[in-house]
């Protein structure tokens, strides 16, 4: 996960979310700025996960965005 690809999260507002991000791209949500793509998020990781699962997306990197300045 590219720092600038973080950064951009904060500022979508996904604090506290889980976030599936896809590091070779493709489709989804958003494309981010390294080439990446959001595919989804959800507060509940149990559901997000079913729901990429769902999708037959693999390889994804899934993580909890935390707030800006928490360690």
């Amino acid at each position: 996960m590219h720092d600038i690809d973080l950064q951009e999260l904060a500022t979508l507002k996904m604090s506290g979310q889980w976030v599936a991000v896809d590091p070779a791209g493709g489709s989804g949500l958003l494309a981010l700025r390294s080439g990446a793509v959001l595919v989804d998020h959800d507060v509940d990781l149990e559901e997000l996960c079913v729901r990429v699962a769902a999708a037959g997306r693999r390889s994804l990197t899934i993580f909890l965005c935390a707030q800006r300045g928490a360690a």
